[in-house]
Order: structure tokens, then C-alpha cells, then sequence
């Protein structure tokens, strides 16, 4: 199976698709309670790929806490992405995590 390590290498790839597949994958094996999910989830908010963004916005939806203020901050600025889907599934997830 795919630890939980690897997975977290996989999402500091150099390659866009890797990242935004291992963040997609840590929604799948729900790894919200890891201590490190948040900081990789931050840290994928904020990727130069779009598509990572956007993978790491659907992820807040299921692995993050409205009460962990980076990452809501960091969906906030989302909502001025340049990229259209990003801004879209940014607010979609403060809503989702506003409930």
C-alpha cells in the first residue's frame, strides 16, 4: 500500500499532476487527524500550478477546520486567484466550512 510518507513526498514533487494526485489521494485515506495534513495542505494552496490549487481547495473541504485560520486565510485570498476554478471551489469550501 502507499504510506503515508510517500504520499507526502509525492506532494512536494517537482511534477504538477504528482502534487495535486497526493493531495487528492489524502482525501481518499481522510488523513485530517495527521499532524502534518494542514502544513501539506497549506503549503499546496499555494502551489504555482492551478490545478493544485484547486485539488488542495476541495481537499479543505473534507481535511481542514474552519478553526485553523491559515488555512482559511489562504482560501480567502483563493477567492482573487487568477484562475477561475480555483476562485470558484475556494468559495464553495468556505461555505461548506462555514456550516
Amino acid at each position: 500500500g502507499l504510506s503515508i510518507k510517500a504520499l507526502f513526498r509525492a506532494a512536494l514533487s517537482q511534477l504538477p499532476a504528482a502534487r495535486q494526485a497526493a493531495v487528492h489521494m489524502m482525501t481518499k485515506i481522510c488523513l485530517k487527524e495527521h499532524p502534518d495534513t494542514a502544513s501539506v495542505v497549506l503549503c499546496a494552496l499555494k502551489d504555482s500550478d492551478w490545478g493544485v490549487r484547486r485539488e488542495a481547495a476541495l481537499a479543505c473541504a473534507v481535511l481542514a477546520s474552519a478553526r485553523d485560520e491559515r488555512i482559511m486565510q489562504t482560501l480567502l485570498h483563493l477567492l482573487d486567484d487568477p484562475e477561475m476554478h480555483v476562485r470558484d471551489t475556494a468559495k464553495a469550501t468556505l461555505s461548506a466550512l462555514r456550516v
